[in-house]
């Protein structure tokens, strides 16, 4: 029988050790909501760790007042309190909020089930930390286990919306039940099949906390009339709830405001600009990424604040400290421009890693410029395959990538067969994808091009291969489009084998 603690009672435990039982708690509330509420759990955990860090300053003398999560990392890292490992843990959690936050602030890329992934990884990370942080200050190893089963508050949340009228169970519900039946909805790819009753009635549920003047609420009707998401798209009226949740000193509600205000131009009152500009320096107090990018773009353009190259890059580089992708994307073209006025100057290697943090963010124009840099480069082509393959795995709607990466197979399919075949495989995937008519073109002459090669390459290295291939092709090398005509072809088939020539591409002997 396993006696060692599971991870609620250790971090209990650690609370009881530090005098503030509130510790274990709020850690309890962050695990039992991974599943259903992922973001929650994210912000949870990064308010223990700002909790942790700032009690951690106060007892070691160290003046954090006005510093983000960040900067009072690195400051006590600079103080040597722990060793390096410890420091990783905290900029681990902290980079996870991030991603939370770029979720929130307006990043499309994330899903619920990444958002679980991220959530649980995160609350792992945390409880090794705090085994960490004791062993460092008291030489004694507190062993643990980590345990999956929660109790998830579902059932919590609907009494307390429905019985008691609850602003704030109304939203979590809301929330949850967005994110578990849009998950559903993009697994299934739109589905006829899949009641979307169930989505509406969840943007009921944040319409009337928002109504009520739930702060969280508030921002994310905003988000929602804004971009039309179950519910009529209403700008202005999307605006006006961001505006609600911005006053109330929602940081995420007054970065997205001042990115819709300033850099989207959603609003030309002077008043909205001036206000926009106020939101976007506090939220960059308070370490939004998103912000630092806005008042970056407003400085370098000289738009309603004064023109200033110096400005544009430090807040530039704030943006891309925070983790914000599109701040790391700018930061590192600035570099690679080698712009004389930024300190990384014509330093490629930094740029680069600019450009692969964004990429692991998910950022489809850092993965696109990495692409670029590696196609250029004296890299093994196996290496920029698996980049390629990477890519189109992250981002599978990037269908241009798609094809750069069929004609690299291709180009190196003339010595390795394999890579040949699944270049016209690609072509195959991309021909019935919803290709704009000049791509499709290119598609098309593609594979008529290989389909002329692939028969003799096949001969030469004594290459099977997949035997159906050709099934997918018209017999002037044009990829069926329609799957169900590809399938009465083949069933016509099995009674007049002689049509085969006919309705399909044969190699020439």
């Amino acid at each position: 029988m396993d006696n060692r603690l599971n991870d609620v009672q250790f971090i209990h435990d650690y609370a009881t050790l530090i005098g503030d039982v509130g510790f274990g708690e709020e850690y309890e509330r962050a695990k039992n909501l991974y599943l259903d509420a992922p973001i929650e759990t994210l912000v949870i955990t990064r308010k223990l760790l700002e909790y942790f860090t700032e009690k951690l300053a106060e007892e070691h003398s160290i003046d954090v007042v006005g510093l983000n999560l960040c900067d009072k990392i690195t400051l006590i890292e600079k103080h040597d309190l722990y060793r390096r490992e410890i420091i990783t843990q905290m900029h681990d959690i902290r980079e996870a909020a991030n991603k939370y936050a770029h979720y929130r602030e307006g990043e499309p890329h994330f899903n619920q089930t990444q958002c679980v992934e991220l959530a649980l990884r995160t609350l792992k990370i945390f409880c090794n930390f705090i085994q960490d942080v004791v062993l460092a200050s008291s030489g004694k190893m507190n062993d643990y286990v980590f345990e999956m089963e929660i109790e998830s508050p579902i059932k919590n949340w609907c009494y307390d919306a429905l019985v008691n009228n609850d602003r704030d169970a109304k939203y979590k519900l809301g929330v949850a039940l967005f994110n578990k039946y849009n998950e559903k909805l993009r697994k299934t790819k739109e589905s006829p099949y899949i009641d979307k009753r169930h989505l509406q009635r969840a943007v009921d549920f944040i319409e009337e906390a928002a109504l009520e003047h739930h702060i969280d609420a508030m921002f994310v009707y905003g988000r929602v009339l804004y971009e039309g998401v179950y519910r009529q798209k209403d700008i202005e009226k999307g605006i006006d709830y961001l505006y609600n949740a911005a006053t109330n000193d929602l940081v995420e509600a007054q970065a997205y405001f001042a990115w819709l205000v300033l850099v989207e131009q959603e609003s030309s009152v002077s008043d909205d600009m001036q206000i926009a500009i106020e939101f976007a320096e506090k939220a960059c107090h308070q370490g939004s990424g998103l912000s630092h990018l806005v008042l970056a773009q407003e400085y370098k353009k000289g738009n309603n604040v004064e023109k200033s190259h110096e400005k544009y890059l430090r807040h530039l580089r704030k943006s891309a400290e925070c983790g914000f992708p599109d701040g790391l994307f700018e930061l590192a073209n600035v570099i690679l421009n080698g712009d004389e006025g930024d300190k990384y100057s014509n330093s490629e290697e930094t740029a680069l890693d600019l450009l692969e943090k964004a990429k692991n963010l998910r950022h489809l124009q850092s993965s696109r410029a990495l692409l670029k840099y590696y196609d250029k480069s004296s890299l093994p082509i196996h290496t920029v395959i698996t980049r390629y393959e990477e890519h189109v795995t992250t981002f599978p709607s990037d269908l241009e990538v798609r094809i750069d990466f069929s004609e690299i197979l291709a180009e190196e399919g003339h010595n390795n067969p394999e890579f040949m075949e699944k270049a016209l495989q690609i072509c195959v995937s991309l021909y019935r994808a919803n290709l704009k008519s000049r791509f499709k073109r290119k598609v098309l002459k593609n594979s008529q091009k290989w389909l002329r090669v692939f028969p003799q390459i096949q001969r030469r290295m004594g290459y099977e291969g997949d035997p159906e291939l050709y099934f997918n092709f018209k017999p002037d090398g044009t990829p069926y489009d329609d799957i169900l005509e590809m399938g009465r072809k083949l069933s016509e088939l099995l009674d007049s084998p002689n049509l085969i020539s006919k309705y399909f591409y044969r190699p020439k002997s």
